[in-house]
Parts: C-alpha cells; sequence; structure tokens
C-alpha cells in the first residue's frame, strides 16, 4: 500500500524523493536517510506505544526530506550500506538547516520483506522506510528488529 495523502508526516514529496532514488538505483538498491524536526522542538524521538492498528508512524516525526546516499555494499543487488562519510556531511548540513536524521530508507528492487541483514542493524533511528518494487514500488515501515515485521505506510 501506498502513502496517501498530504500530511506532515509522509506526503507526496517526499515519497517521490524515495521514488526516484529507488528508480535512479534500478536494479540495485537504494538507500539514503530521512530528514525531518521532533514535534514541539524535540530533539528526540520517543519510542512509540504499542501499535494501533490505525498509527503508522512513531510520534514525534515530522519529515521534511529524503536524501539518497551511495550504497557501498559489497553486493548491492542484495543489500545495502549506507556510506557512513556521507551520511556524516548530511547530519551536517541538516543541523545547519535545523533538521536532524530521522530515519533511513532503501529499496529491495525485487520485491519481498526485510532480509535477515536488514532485520540485524542496529536500529539507532526511528523510522526506517522499506520500498519494495519493482514498478508500482510500496512502502513499508520495518519494525524494531526484534519483531521482524512490516507495516504499511498510509
Amino acid at each position: 500500500m501506498s502513502p496517501r495523502g498530504d500530511s506532515p508526516f509522509f506526503g507526496p514529496s517526499l515519497r517521490d524523493q524515495c521514488v526516484r532514488a529507488a528508480e535512479a538505483a534500478f536494479p540495485l538498491e537504494a538507500c539514503g536517510v530521512l530528514l525531518g524536526r521532533g514535534v514541539a522542538g524535540r530533539s528526540e524521538v520517543r519510542r512509540p506505544s504499542p501499535p494501533r492498528p490505525e498509527r503508522t508512524r512513531p510520534r514525534g516525526i515530522r519529515l521534511h526530506l529524503a536524501v539518497s546516499l551511495p550504497n557501498l555494499a559489497a553486493d548491492p543487488f542484495r543489500a545495502f550500506l549506507i556510506d557512513p562519510l556521507a551520511l556524516m556531511r548530511v547530519e551536517k548540513e541538516a543541523r545547519r538547516e535545523g533538521l536532524e536524521i530521522l530515519g533511513i530508507f532503501h529499496s529491495h528492487p525485487e520485491g519481498g520483506g526485510p532480509s535477515s541483514s536488514d532485520l540485524a542493524l542496529p536500529f539507532s533511528f526511528p523510522l526506517h522506510l522499506l520500498l519494495r518494487g519493482p514498478r508500482p514500488w510500496t512502502f513499508c515501515r520495518v519494525r524494531p528488529p526484534r519483531s521482524g515485521s512490516l507495516r504499511p505506510v498510509r
């Protein structure tokens, strides 16, 4: 299911930025970061309470920009590894703009759910989006590693 509407969490512009990154990297996995702000000036995002069916985002997140970053994985057809130097540069620039890295995104060009390596990632960001392809791309939120589940983003 694709995100709908123009919510402050995930509007059409951000969706389009993620899809453009996935299309540009195809048939490789795309990866990047999601920039935004915490609500009411909070710099930290609290872990969400147990999910309710109608809620698909962590509380306190407002996303503004998806930034594609180089995929340094040994096999970028089947995995992703965000370039740490590029990540540091984006984080520094985001801070100057009053933004922070609130999540990551990556694509699975051939579809499917999160891989074992996706689920083994240290979950240091409150949000991890997976674009499942190929066209039409669908968006899912990868739950924290202990649950290993996907949740459609509306």
